[in-house]
């Protein structure tokens, strides 16, 4: 089968995976799990700019939990967050608004026709390449039944 990718105007401004992008968390609240016995710390990014400038991006952090793994978890992925923001140590949820970071955006697939976007955090330090235009993408494979 023979395939050359043109992009599209549906395509225009879809996040790629694994690009790399100016972020900042626009709102971030303490939650309570469904639960009740744990909670988490609830973010809303957004992209600042390039051709995916607007769309908006959440993340949530285990603070307290049943299980010690997830707390683990929560803990090292906040601690990427809080070194990337430049944060010491937190003391409200304020303290990570509006300060711009460099989050590679990794789609995680959960099943068919189900996935999320799981951001990784880097500082804004101007040694990451920024996804400023839509990137080349190869032809899928025959058999690949991803959604993106």
């Amino acid at each position: 089968m023979d395939f050359s990718f043109t992009p599209t105007a549906s395509d225009e401004g879809r996040l790629a995976d694994g690009a790399s992008y100016l972020m900042q968390v626009e709102e971030c609240e303490l939650r309570t799990t469904k639960s009740g016995d744990g909670t988490y710390l609830n973010m809303r990014y957004s992209i600042l700019s390039g051709p995916c400038g607007g769309k908006t991006l959440w993340g949530r952090f285990n603070i307290t939990n049943t299980s010690e793994k997830a707390v683990e978890i929560g803990q090292q992925q906040l601690s990427r967050l809080c070194f990337a923001l430049g944060i010491d140590k937190v003391n409200n949820t304020e303290q990570f608004l509006r300060k711009p970071f460099i989050g590679t955006v990794k789609k995680d697939v959960q099943g068919e026709n189900t996935y999320f976007n799981v951001v990784k955090y880097a500082k804004d330090d101007g040694s990451i390449p920024m996804a400023t235009e839509e990137p080349k993408r190869k032809a899928p494979a025959v058999d690949d039944d991803a959604p993106f």
